[in-house]
């Protein structure tokens, strides 16, 4: 009978145990503590030709974007966290000037996703050209290809062009 009483008193105290543990695991122990939730901020780029654009959320997490590719913020935000996002750094090679759409805002109970837009930026260059004897033409280099043209014809003749992928004006 002492066996039995014995393995009677394990089988009670392996049910416990293990009821016990389901109600921890299953959080409705009243000691334990549940974080809220967090979600993600992420920025889509869109237009963006050149390298080395930063932005920085909250003036500490920067986030570096290259073409064609969403990242996301490493640090995760939970509901009502105001946000702010910065560009910190424009891109370059070409030069470009982006802008996040919402840079502002409040996460709403989940993720947030933003676009960055960009947009080539263009340069004039002009001048006058004095004693050309036949023609001369000026081209926009960009990485030692030629991009655009610029005829010239004329002595006395006053030229400007739009150009954006500026290298080298030869």
């Amino acid at each position: 009978m002492r066996g039995s009483k014995a393995t009677l008193l394990i089988a009670v105290l392996s049910v416990l145990t293990l009821s016990s543990g389901c109600s921890k695991h299953h959080g409705t122990n009243p000691s334990e503590t549940v974080s809220p939730p967090v979600y993600k901020i992420r920025v889509a780029p869109h237009n963006l030709s050149g390298t080395g654009l930063t932005l920085q959320i909250n003036n500490q997490d920067d986030l570096y974007l290259t073409p064609n590719q969403q990242s996301t913020f490493k640090n995760r935000y939970p509901d009502g966290t105001a946000y702010n996002i910065t560009v910190v750094a424009q891109p370059t090679k070409p030069s470009q000037t982006c802008t996040v759409n919402n840079s502002s805002g409040i996460v709403q109970g989940r993720n947030v996703s933003l676009v960055a837009e960009c947009t080539t930026n263009k340069y004039t260059v002009g001048g006058t050209v004095s004693g050309l004897n036949g023609q001369v033409v000026l081209r926009n280099r960009v990485f030692g290809q030629a991009l655009e043209e610029l005829p010239i014809n004329s002595d006395g003749a006053s030229h400007s062009q739009k150009i954006s992928r500026m290298e080298m004006f030869t």
